[in-house]
């Protein structure tokens, strides 16, 4: 979620499905998503302002996600690879 192209993930858990933006730190630990859900209807004199974030503990999301990237540029996909490809090998397994 840090990387510059990163603009969501899309999943949830068992009959819920969500867009989550943000990770919270609490106490040290990035256990929290923070989410926002895409079936909520508002007026369209809302504000897109809440009183509290909505989060999710990861342990509770279903492994069934979609991510989302957002290539600007040539650079920009260059940049991308390389980042995807240095994560690979912390989860490569044998």
């Amino acid at each position: 979620m840090r990387m510059p192209q990163f603009v969501g993930l899309i999943g949830g858990k068992p009959s819920f499905a969500y867009y989550f933006c943000g990770l919270t730190e609490i106490n040290g630990d990035q256990n929290q998503l923070v989410f926002l859900d895409p079936h909520l209807v508002r007026s369209s004199h809302a504000t897109n302002s809440c009183d509290e974030p909505r989060t999710l503990d990861m342990a509770q999301l279903d492994p069934c996600f979609s991510f989302g990237f957002l290539i600007k540029s040539e650079a920009d996909f260059y940049d991308l690879y390389w980042r995807l490809d240095q994560g690979s090998v912390l989860f490569a397994t044998n």
